[in-house]
C-alpha cells in the first residue's frame, strides 16, 4: 500500500523519463518508429479543451509573479493572463517534490484539473514514480496533464511507450551524416501551463506542432545567461537584459499558446551540463528547426501561430525597428526559414498604430523571398533559388556554416544534412546539394552563369555564391519551374545528372563581351541541319560572364512536371539553356543563356533541331554532369 508521508527522493540526472527497469519495448510501426501525425490528436485535444472550459478562471499577474507593477510593464500582453486553463503559478511549479507528500500532490492536481480522484494504489504508484524522477511539482504536472482525463491505470504504460517510440524515431532518422526524414518534430517544447520544458512526446499527446517563437539574439553585452528550473537547469537560458521569462509566458498564453518552441529554452545550448550530449543532439535538432516553422507542416499538423519579435526576445516593439545592423531580425541567417505569411508580431505596447503594424508586416514579406507555402509537393518560380541565395549571402550567423545549414529546409529535399559545426563551408555546401530537391538543383544549374570552381562544375562553390553577383531571373510571376537535376545516392562517387532536351552542336555568338549598361545581353544561336541549312535564333544572357564565340553542346528545359505531378509549364519549354562541352561521358557546364521570345522557341520546336523531344515536348535524353 502507499504511504501518505514525504516520498524518499533520489533525483535522477538521466534525460530519460523512465530508468531502465527491464520493461519490454512497445510495439512500434514497421518503419522503426517514424513519427506520423496522430489522427486522433484533434479529437483528444478538443476533448481535453472542453474539460478545461469548466475550470475556474486563473489569473497570472505581473505583480504576483515578479513583484513588478503592471503599469510598469511596457508590453501589453505581458502584464497579465486570465483564462479558464489549468495554468499554475511559477511559485507552485517550483514546489520541491522532496517537501511534498503524495496526498498533497494529488490534492493539487485534483484542484487544478477539476477532478476528485482518490488516492488508490494505482494513483500512488504513478505519483511516486513521477515524484522520484522529477524535482518539482511543475514537472510532475506537465507529465500527467495530457492523460489526466483518460484511464489512469494505463498512464504509466502509455508514457513508457511514447518515450520509447520517440527515442526510436530519432535514432532511425539519422543515418551517418544525413537525416533521412525531413519531418522530425522538435526534441523538446515549453509547456506554458506547467511552466516547464518537456520532451516532445509529452506534448504530442495533445497537439500536432507547437506555436513557435522567432527572434534574433542580442549582442553578448545586451543579454544574460539564466539558470532556471524551467529546463531543469540543464543549460543556461540566454535572455535580453531586463527580460523576465515569467512575463514572456504571459504574452504567449495571451496569444492562445499551450506549448511553444523557442530555441533558448528548447534547444540544448552551449555552456550546459552535457556538452557531449549537445553536440550529438545538434546533429539532428538544428537542421530540423526548419520543420518547426515550415508552413506546410504547420497546416498539416494543426500548429499554432509563429510569434515574431523584431526587437529582441520579449522586448517592446521599437517604433524604429532595426532593419540593417548585424543583430537585426531581418539579417539573421536562421530567421530566413522562420518567415510566415501570418506571423504574430510580438512585443506590442500602447504606442503602435495600425498603420505601423501593417507596414511592418509588409516589411517582413518584402524583405525575404517567397517561402510561404513551399514543400516538396509544391512548385516554385524560376527565380526562387537565386532570390534565396541573394538574400542569404547578405545575412549573418554565429558560425560560418549556419548560412548553408539555414538553406536545407528551404531547398525542399526529403532528406536534410546533419549539422556539424566543425565542417568546412564547402563540405556543407556540397552536402546540401546532394539532398536538395531536384527542382532547386536544376535552378542552380540553369541560372548560375559560371562553371563551378570546385569538385562539381554544374554548380558553383559557396565562395562563388558569396563573391559573385547573382543574376536576377526575370519571369512572369505565375511561371512555374519543373527542371530536375538528379543525384544517385547509392554511392558518393556517382554523378549528378540532368534530363532534358539537347542541341549537340550549336554556334553561339554575340555574347563574348560583357556590357554592364544592359541587364540582358543579346546574341544569336546558329544550328546547321542535316541538309546543310543554317538556322539562326535570337538568344540573350541575363549576366555579364563572357561566352566566347564558338560551338557548344546545349541542354534546355522541358517544362515537364515532377514525377508526382502531371503538370506542364509551356512557357519554360526550351526557354532556359546551359551550354558547355562533353568530357567523355559527362557534360561540363560553361555558362547559361535564354531564348526569351515565344516565337523563337516555337520556331526551334518546329525545326526538329532539338534532340530528345517527343510530340508532347517530354524529355527523353539524360546526361551525367561534371
Amino acid at each position: 500500500m502507499h504511504r501518505d508521508g514525504v516520498v524518499n527522493l533520489s533525483q535522477s540526472t538521466s534525460d530519460s523519463f523512465f530508468e531502465d527497469e527491464g520493461n519490454s519495448s512497445p510495439t512500434l510501426s514497421e518503419d522503426g518508429g517514424r513519427f506520423d501525425f496522430d489522427e486522433n490528436l484533434p479529437k483528444r485535444g478538443k476533448d481535453v479543451e472542453s474539460r478545461y472550459e469548466n475550470l475556474p478562471e486563473v489569473t497570472l499577474s505581473a505583480f504576483d509573479e515578479t513583484g513588478r507593477k503592471e503599469e510598469d510593464i511596457k508590453v501589453i500582453k505581458q502584464r497579465r493572463f486570465s483564462g479558464r486553463k489549468p495554468v499554475i503559478s511559477s511559485h507552485r511549479a517550483n514546489q520541491s517534490c522532496s517537501e511534498l507528500t503524495i496526498d498533497s500532490v494529488l490534492g493539487q492536481l485534483n484542484g487544478i484539473l477539476g477532478t476528485t480522484y482518490p488516492l488508490d494504489d494505482t494513483m500512488a504508484s504513478l505519483l511516486k514514480l513521477l515524484m522520484v524522477k522529477h524535482p518539482d511539482f511543475g514537472t510532475v504536472f506537465a507529465y500527467v496533464r495530457p492523460l489526466w482525463y483518460d484511464d489512469l491505470s494505463s498512464i504509466e504504460e502509455e508514457l513508457r511507450n511514447r518515450e520509447e517510440e520517440d527515442r526510436r524515431m530519432r535514432e532511425k532518422a539519422l543515418e551517418g551524416d544525413i537525416i533521412k526524414d525531413n519531418e522530425v518534430p522538435p526534441r523538446r517544447v515549453l509547456d506554458l501551463y506547467s511552466y516547464r520544458v518537456v520532451p516532445w512526446w509529452v506534448a504530442a499527446m495533445l497537439i500536432g506542432l507547437p506555436c513557435a517563437v522567432s527572434h534574433a539574439w542580442m549582442d553578448k553585452k545586451d543579454r544574460e545567461s539564466v539558470w532556471t528550473r524551467i529546463n531543469g537547469k540543464q543549460w543556461p537560458v540566454f535572455l535580453p537584459l531586463g527580460i523576465d521569462s515569467r512575463l514572456l509566458r504571459n504574452e504567449w498564453l495571451n496569444e492562445g499558446c499551450q506549448y511553444v518552441w523557442v530555441d533558448v529554452f528548447c534547444l540544448r545550448q552551449e555552456g550546459g551540463l552535457r556538452e557531449d550530449l549537445r553536440v550529438e543532439e545538434w546533429k539532428l535538432d538544428v537542421p530540423m528547426i526548419g520543420f518547426v516553422y515550415g508552413e506546410p507542416p504547420r497546416l498539416v499538423w494543426n500548429a499554432g501561430p509563429i510569434i515574431c519579435y523584431l526587437s529582441g526576445l520579449g522586448r517592446p516593439l521599437s517604433s524604429n525597428v532595426d532593419m540593417t545592423s548585424d543583430r537585426s531580425w531581418f539579417r539573421q541567417a536562421w530567421t530566413l526559414q522562420e518567415t510566415s505569411t501570418d506571423c504574430v508580431i510580438a512585443g506590442l505596447t500602447d504606442e503602435e498604430t495600425t498603420e505601423q503594424l501593417e507596414s511592418l508586416r509588409a516589411d517582413i514579406q518584402n524583405a525575404v523571398p517567397p517561402l510561404a507555402g513551399l514543400s516538396v509537393f509544391t512548385t516554385i518560380p524560376p527565380s526562387f533559388v537565386m532570390r534565396v541565395l541573394s538574400d542569404m549571402k547578405k545575412r549573418v550567423s554565429s558560425y560560418p556554416i549556419d548560412r548553408i545549414a539555414g538553406l536545407a529546409y528551404i531547398f525542399q529535399g526529403t532528406q536534410v544534412p546533419a549539422y556539424y559545426k566543425s565542417q568546412t563551408e564547402e563540405e556543407a555546401w556540397l552536402k546540401l546539394w546532394r539532398v536538395s530537391s531536384l527542382e532547386c538543383r536544376a535552378q542552380i544549374f540553369f541560372f548560375f552563369p559560371q562553371p563551378g570552381r570546385g569538385e562539381q562544375k554544374w554548380c558553383p562553390t559557396w565562395e562563388q555564391v558569396l563573391s559573385e553577383e547573382l543574376p536576377v531571373v526575370e519571369c512572369d510571376p505565375t511561371e512555374k519551374w519543373y527542371g530536375r537535376v538528379y543525384y544517385e545516392e547509392e554511392g558518393p562517387g556517382r554523378p549528378f545528372s540532368f534530363k532534358g532536351h539537347c542541341i549537340k552542336d550549336g554556334y553561339v555568338g554575340g555574347l563574348a563581351k560583357g556590357d554592364p549598361s544592359v541587364r540582358m545581353r543579346s546574341g544569336e544561336l546558329r544550328i546547321t541541319d542535316g541538309s546543310g541549312t543554317t538556322h539562326t535564333f535570337r538568344i540573350s544572357a541575363n549576366h555579364q560572364y563572357p561566352i566566347p564565340e564558338g560551338f557548344y553542346e546545349l541542354w534546355g528545359t522541358s517544362g515537364k512536371g515532377s514525377t508526382f505531378t502531371s503538370f506542364r509549364e509551356p512557357r519554360a519549354l526550351l526557354k532556359y539553356w546551359v551550354l558547355g562541352h562533353r568530357q567523355g561521358t559527362k557534360f561540363e557546364k560553361f555558362s547559361i543563356l535564354q531564348i526569351t521570345e515565344e516565337d523563337e522557341r516555337q520556331r526551334l520546336i518546329k525545326s526538329g533541331l532539338v534532340q530528345g523531344m517527343n510530340a508532347k515536348g517530354e524529355p527523353r535524353l539524360r546526361t551525367d554532369l561534371c
